[in-house]
């Protein structure tokens, strides 16, 4: 389904793979159930509600990304400019901004998840759980942790480093220029 300007919004779709695209308009999606999903905008926003597929592909250049109750064994969500706001579950996560903030909460933790982001600050939201090592690294930014976590900081700026917090399971990978970074409870 492409649309060039409008609102685009589909609900109740199952089954094969499917890509949504719009120019100038928005993507709203809900209640979709396919083997793949790849949903995009040049200037709108997107907007995903009750997704579940094997792989989810969500991205925009300007628009903001705001995924909400999805289940997906592989999660790519960017953004260039627009905030990205995800809520939901992947065995992997591939999360990248350039100017925008990016945030994702989890129900349970997942087996990987990469963030990166040029400015934009990035927080990842955790529920109690057994463990995750936060590999973390920035030029100007800061890292910040709600969890216990014992941190092995690089360099003399402390701008990179590796925070453990019980088994170390779940990895986080955070990359930033100068945006923040945050593994926070949810």
């Amino acid at each position: 389904i492409k649309a060039m300007s409008g609102k685009v919004h589909v609900s109740g779709l199952s089954g094969e793979p499917y890509m949504v695209s719009a120019v100038s308009g928005s993507v709203n999606l809900e209640s979709i159930s396919v083997e793949s999903l790849d949903a995009g905008t040049v200037s709108g926003s997107i907007d995903l509600a009750g997704i579940s597929a094997e792989k989810l592909n969500a991205h925009s250049v300007s628009g903001s990304n705001h995924c909400n109750g999805f289940d997906s064994e592989k999660a790519l969500l960017s953004t260039v400019s627009g905030s990205l706001k995800a809520h939901g579950n992947a065995e992997k996560f591939k999360i990248n901004t350039v100017s925008g903030t990016a945030s994702l909460s989890v129900d349970q933790c997942p087996v990987k998840a990469e963030m990166s982001s040029v400015s934009g600050s990035l927080k990842i939201y955790l529920p109690e759980n057994s463990g995750f090592t936060a590999d973390y690294s920035s030029t100007s930014g800061s890292f910040g942790c709600d969890f216990d976590v014992s941190v092995k900081a690089d360099g003399k700026r402390k701008k990179s480093g590796r925070a453990t917090y019980g088994n170390g399971e779940c990895k986080i990978d955070l990359h930033t220029t100068s945006g923040s970074m945050s593994v926070l409870r949810s």
